[in-house]
């Protein structure tokens, strides 16, 4: 592989007035901005090797899943990196492109047992040993590997919040921050995997 891309993206709640839905999602306890059928991507943020971000972000959903695929289909040698991006950020870009009408571009990896020989490197999967520990949190595993935390980070809990209210000066910076940081973490690990 030629080069990586980090990815990372930021998701929002859909909002239903269907009664069914809103009881469905009390009933079975589901976070929304955590599950694809109920919240939509807010951002996706691509940060080449060594260069700055690329934050996609705003109200047309179709425009940055559009537009993410180019890029990585314009990086097929690149290795995608990502943190849970085999729990989430993939699967997660890869259904809100089939609920758009978009054809997942090409394949990215999501076999974390093959991770080794892949085009998807996620680093959650690599430090837990896939799966064997408990899912530590990005800036726990940067704080613990020694990485730096942007003190004026914002929690990802405030991203369904920051996109009703059309704060994308914040989701951007989160984004960004997030890229950085599992950038960071990569290259301190990347060569004992």
């Amino acid at each position: 592989m030629s080069g990586y891309l980090i990815v990372d993206i930021e998701t929002a709640d859909l909002e239903f007035e269907d009664q069914e839905v809103q009881r469905y999602l009390l009933e079975k306890n589901i976070i929304p901005a955590l599950h694809p059928y109920f919240s939509r991507i807010a951002a996706i943020g691509v940060k080449p090797a060594g260069k700055d971000a690329i934050i996609l972000h705003g109200d047309e959903e179709v425009e940055i899943l559009t537009e993410f695929w180019r890029l990585v289909k314009s990086n097929q040698m690149a290795k995608i990196v990502t943190f849970n991006g085999y729990g989430f950020d993939i699967p997660y870009i890869n259904a809100r492109s089939v609920l758009n009408g978009i054809s997942p571009g090409t394949g990215i990896n999501l076999n974390k047992w093959n991770m080794g020989r892949s085009n998807h490197f996620d680093i959650m999967q690599a430090m837990s040993m896939t799966g064997n520990f408990k899912w530590v949190s990005l800036e726990m595993t940067a704080r613990v590997l020694d990485v730096p935390v942007p003190e004026d980070s914002i929690p990802s809990a405030d991203m369904p919040k920051l996109f009703k209210e059309g704060d994308w000066a914040s989701i951007v910076k989160h984004n960004k921050h997030d890229l950085e940081m599992t950038e960071a973490i990569y290259l301190k690990i990347k060569d004992m995997f």
